[in-house]
């Protein structure tokens, strides 16, 4: 979450371990850009009072975990809406969501080539999205903090 204090020019300075992550980028959904943090660790914009304040999207993993098989599909947390991003997969897609313990809590059919946006209010908890399809799978999981 981002709100700046005035309108204006912004800078977001990035300090990780690079041992732990292979991957790090910055989502910025209001100019539609992506920045790999690894390279940049700095990113710079202007921002307004009244930008909404979940502009900001952070992706982050291991290469270990990347596999051909992995649907090019992006998944996140929008207040209380869990969003499908499958505009990058040509074919219906298969989504399961399950809590920490296991429990399903969501099964349902997703058409390709379009943004889901599911209603999600789970309170706060981690819970654990997959994606299936004949092309392959994406597994990721999430910090829910909405009430």
């Amino acid at each position: 979450m981002f709100k700046p204090g005035r309108d204006g020019n912004y800078t977001l300075k990035c300090n990780f371990n690079f041992d732990k992550f292979k991957i790090i980028m910055l989502e910025d959904r209001q100019t539609q850009t992506i920045q790999n943090l690894r390279i940049g660790q700095t990113y710079n914009f202007k921002a307004l009072k009244t930008d909404v304040t979940n502009r900001f999207v952070l992706h982050f993993g291991s290469d270990l975990k990347h596999t051909d098989n992995e649907i090019p599909a992006k998944i996140y947390i929008d207040g209380s809406n869990l969003i499908i991003n499958l505009l990058s997969v040509s074919m219906e897609t298969e989504a399961f969501v399950y809590d920490i313990m296991g429990r399903k809590l969501l099964q349902q059919k997703l058409q390709g080539e379009t943004q889901h946006t599911l209603n999600f209010k789970t309170g706060t908890q981690i819970i654990i999205i997959q994606l299936k399809n004949k092309q392959g799978s994406i597994c990721r999981k999430l910090f829910c903090n909405n009430k």
